[in-house]
C-alpha cells in the first residue's frame, strides 16, 4: 500500500508514473465505516476525477483531515459538526488513480496547509 512520502517520488502501479504520496493508505474492507479522526467541521465533500468521493474536515489548530476513495458522501454534508469516531462514510474503490491497490482509505492530515508527518504525530 502507499505509504506517507510528500518529499519523496514513489512509483505508482495505477499511475504509472513516479510521484509523491501526502497520504496514508490504510487497508480496509470493502463498505467498512470510516470515521472522523477529531472533533470538525466538514468543509468540503466532492466527487474528485482521480480520488474519487472525497470529504475534507477542518480541526482546531490549524489541522485538516482528508479522507479519499470513500464509497458515499450521502452520510455528511458541507457544514456539519462531526465528533471524532462518527461515521462519515464508507470504504470504496473510487478513487481511479489507486484503482491497482486492495480496498483501502486513504487518509491525509495537514496543519496550516503543510503535510503532517504520520510517524511525528503518533510518536507525541
Amino acid at each position: 500500500m502507499g505509504d506517507y512520502t510528500p518529499e519523496e517520488l514513489v512509483w505508482s502501479q495505477t499511475m504509472g508514473q513516479w510521484q509523491s504520496h501526502a497520504g496514508l493508505d490504510i487497508a480496509a474492507g470493502a463498505g467498512e465505516a470510516v470515521v472522523a479522526c477529531a472533533d470538525g467541521t466538514v468543509s468540503d465533500a466532492w466527487r474528485d476525477r482521480l480520488w474519487g468521493n472525497v470529504i475534507v474536515i477542518e480541526h482546531p489548530g490549524g489541522l485538516q483531515s482528508t479522507y479519499a476513495g470513500l464509497n458515499t458522501l450521502e452520510l455528511v454534508k458541507m457544514g456539519d459538526a462531526v465528533k471524532a469516531g462518527q461515521v462519515i462514510s464508507s470504504v470504496g474503490n473510487t478513487a481511479i488513480c489507486e484503482a491497482d491497490l486492495p480496498f483501502h482509505l486513504h487518509f491525509a492530515l495537514e496543519r496550516d496547509g503543510k503535510p503532517v508527518n504520520f510517524a511525528e504525530l503518533l510518536a507525541s
